[in-house]
């Protein structure tokens, strides 16, 4: 099984066709999505979509995020993805145009711990690092703009963020009864 954790921090223009693509993602194993909603102005859309797509999983809105911080709200999927006993966890931010519906299939034949594809924002922003300092500041990495540019490979990187797929493996141990057993 593929959790498939979808949020939603901010107004996202062309959410329809975000939560489209998310939810029609092509993937070989069992599908549960999660989509954490904190734009009251998107529920239409999200009720929308999910109506029509046979969409197997849970809407968590603002009265569930609200009072938490960004890690708490992560850190449920993370619950979440153990109690449901996935293979996978996907984490995508709606801050990410979605233009295939075979990403997580792809990322998938890698087999990593972790890993992400490059999501560009221009040139001079991405969801990765290619290097930091040792205070942990960012650094360029003499790669970077190579990889922006779409060369091909695996590359190493110390810090991903927006979108990335992590094996149940590597996932952070939560203890389930700290701060989410009642909604598991």
């Amino acid at each position: 099984m593929i959790v498939i954790a979808g949020f939603i921090f901010q107004w996202t223009p062309l959410l329809y066709n975000w939560l489209t693509t998310l939810l029609n993602q092509e993937v070989k194993a069992k599908k549960f999505y999660i989509i954490y909603n904190n734009v009251t102005e998107h529920t239409k859309v999200i009720e929308e979509v999910t109506s029509k797509t046979g969409f197997d999983g849970l809407v968590l809105d603002s009265a569930f995020i609200k009072d938490k911080d960004i890690s708490d709200i992560r850190g449920h999927s993370t619950v979440m993805c153990a109690a449901l006993d996935c293979q996978y966890l996907f984490t995508v931010d709606s801050e990410v145009a979605l233009l295939r519906n075979n990403i997580i299939s792809h990322l998938v034949q890698f087999n990593k711990s972790v890993i992400t594809a490059p999501v560009t924002f221009g040139r001079e922003r991405s969801n990765f690092w290619g290097d930091i300092t040792e205070e942990g500041w960012y650094r360029r990495s003499p790669d970077y703009f190579d990889i922006v540019d779409g060369a091909w490979g695996l590359f190493v990187v110390p810090y991903i963020k927006s979108m990335y797929l992590t094996r149940s493996d590597a996932l952070p141990d939560y203890q389930r009864s700290e701060k989410y057993s009642d909604r598991i």
